[in-house]
């Protein structure tokens, strides 16, 4: 795990990164949320929680966790580029 110190490190050069290739940083509602899971991780305990069990009870390697969870968001963002609706 990164310490808070790398973590501001690496928003601020995303958000340079943004601005330097004339990409807005975008307004969001959330934004503060989306600004902290970059400096603290995810505030939903059962995010770890899950990624705990993945690992430590199934022996899943980080790598694969970031996979899936990579997978699951990519999945969500193409039906919503598709006009699909969120379906509990």
């Amino acid at each position: 795990m990164c310490d808070y110190a790398e973590r501001r490190q690496r928003l601020q050069a995303f958000v340079r990164s943004q601005a330097e290739n004339g990409l807005p940083v975008r307004t969001h509602p959330d934004s503060h949320l989306l600004n902290d899971w970059v400096l603290y991780g995810p505030r939903d305990a059962r995010i770890e929680q899950l990624v705990s069990r993945l690992a430590l009870d199934h022996g899943l390697r980080v790598a694969e966790i970031e996979d899936l969870i990579v997978a699951a968001l990519g999945r969500r963002l193409a039906e919503l580029a598709n006009g699909d609706q969120w379906v509990e």
